[in-house]
């Protein structure tokens, strides 16, 4: 008599990777535990900023700034209804006749001096 055969099995002989399984070479990623990763930016917290002065043609506006760190450079750059003003980059601003009835306002950034590696 002859063997009975069942259906076909769709299981690959065993060794063989099955349809899902991938075969392609290649190096398999894991997390290197020696691999540093590059510091986090420190953040420079603001300190205080008040503008004194007299909001008149001719007059002077001053942007008085406390607080900040002292390796933080400060630097300021004055704006026309956020616009910057060209050569306004001091923390005085001398308003102009275009100034009258506008929005002149100051950005102050703090840049830190010496990263946290710099020695001095």
């Amino acid at each position: 008599m002859g063997e009975s055969t069942g259906p076909a099995s769709s299981e690959p002989p065993a060794g063989e990777p099955s349809p899902e399984e991938s075969t392609a070479p290649g190096p398999v990623s894991s997390p290197d535990p020696t691999a540093t990763s590059a510091p986090e930016p420190r953040v420079i917290l603001p300190g205080s900023v008040i503008l004194e002065g007299s909001p008149a043609s001719g007059h002077s506006l001053k942007a008085v700034v406390a607080g900040w760190e002292p390796d933080v450079l400060v630097t300021f750059q004055w704006l026309r209804n956020g616009t910057e003003i060209a050569g306004a980059t001091q923390l005085k601003y001398v308003l102009t006749s275009e100034d009258g009835g506008q929005n002149v306002s100051v950005r102050i950034t703090g840049t830190q001096l010496h990263g946290e590696d710099d020695p001095r």
